[in-house]
């Protein structure tokens, strides 16, 4: 019974992994901006550059996790992007419902720190398409990217767990 409490709360801080390195990151930024400080802004600068490229391979973990849980796959899919859907939706209620003079910030930087190792890439996806990048369009590309990594990891994990009853 302990073990099954312990994967619950496993479960529940990698899912909400994303957010709190999002939000360690921009802090560390915001520290070092407010306050003038180099030493801040360089380890906030070197943890996400080393966020975009583990971020995908953390998150790709997730989806494999969460495929190879013994739970319905819908259930199980839905439950691994739940923080991810929440997020997203206060991203679009944020971000695209909203003019800026009605944005709450705190929910809007919730929606941003949650995709925070994804938007570089999301960027640079959008130079393909234009030379001018608006970092809400960076965000949404951002979300898809993430959702399309979780869904691979999640796939293959499936397959691998299809191919093991065999």
């Amino acid at each position: 019974m302990a073990c099954k409490a312990n994967m619950k709360y496993k479960l529940i801080l990698i899912v909400l992994l994303p957010f709190i390195i999002g939000y360690f990151i921009e802090g560390l930024m915001g520290l070092g901006m407010t306050r003038n400080n180099q030493l801040y802004l360089s380890i906030a600068s070197m943890v996400l550059s080393f966020w975009i490229y583990g971020g995908i391979v953390f998150w790709f973990y997730v989806g494999r996790v969460f495929g190879s849980l013994n739970m319905n796959t819908i259930k199980s899919f839905i439950l691994g992007n739940s923080a991810w859907g929440i997020s997203f939706s206060l991203y679009i209620w944020q971000f695209r419902l909203l003019d800026e003079t009605s944005r709450n910030f705190f929910l809007g930087g919730i929606a941003q720190h949650y995709v925070l190792g994804f938007v570089g890439w999301g960027s640079r996806i959008l130079t393909l398409f234009t030379n001018h990048i608006q970092g809400i369009m960076a965000l949404q590309i951002a979300y898809f990217l993430m959702l399309i990594v979780f869904s691979l990891g999640f796939y293959s994990a499936l397959k691998s767990k299809s191919s093991k009853s065999y």
